[in-house]
């Protein structure tokens, strides 16, 4: 049965068809596994998290070490 045959048996605006259409495909797609590209794989974070601990040390120190040498201006 065709979209206009269930839109005119059902009594329903056309429109409130389509989105209905829209939100089923949209569940599909997006949804987990959704679409037909292969997922991405895991991403371990552990690693990102600690080289951006080291970065801020690395920065917070040469910040002091410039500033304790007269070499950076007032405190951002």
């Amino acid at each position: 049965m065709t979209l206009a045959k269930l839109v005119e048996h059902f009594e329903l605006h056309p429109d409130h068809a389509v989105e209905t259409q829209l939100q089923e495909a949209a569940a599909e797609v997006f949804g987990p596994g959704g679409g037909n590209r292969p997922s991405e794989p895991e991403v371990d974070v552990k690693p990102l998290h600690a080289k951006i601990v080291e970065l801020r040390l690395e920065s917070s120190f040469l910040e002091g070490a410039l500033r304790k040498a007269g070499l950076l201006g007032a405190k951002r």
